[in-house]
């Protein structure tokens, strides 16, 4: 993570619900993104949790300070590009 931006995927969302180190480190940036499939991994693992509501309201307040990205054929196909090198 540099500049001041970042995008995140599940795994770090799912750190970050857990270590407030991670959370605390994440307001440093401007801007935080996440993609929309990361948002679904997120809703799956809380509908499967012991505590959905919980869980959902971490989303909830998660999101509120993210951007979401939705991924396209275009975005499939950069992937696949960058992925190359």
């Amino acid at each position: 993570m540099t500049g001041n931006k970042c995008l995140l995927d599940t795994s770090i969302v799912i750190h970050a619900f857990k270590d407030n180190k991670i959370a605390d480190q994440l307001d440093n940036f401007s801007e935080i993104f996440v993609s929309s499939i990361a948002v679904g991994e997120l809703y799956y693992g809380a509908y499967r949790s012991s505590n959905p509501e919980k869980h959902l309201d971490q989303i909830k307040q998660f999101l509120q300070n993210c951007t979401m990205l939705n991924v396209d054929a275009i975005t499939a196909s950069l992937y696949g590009v960058l992925k190359l090198n």
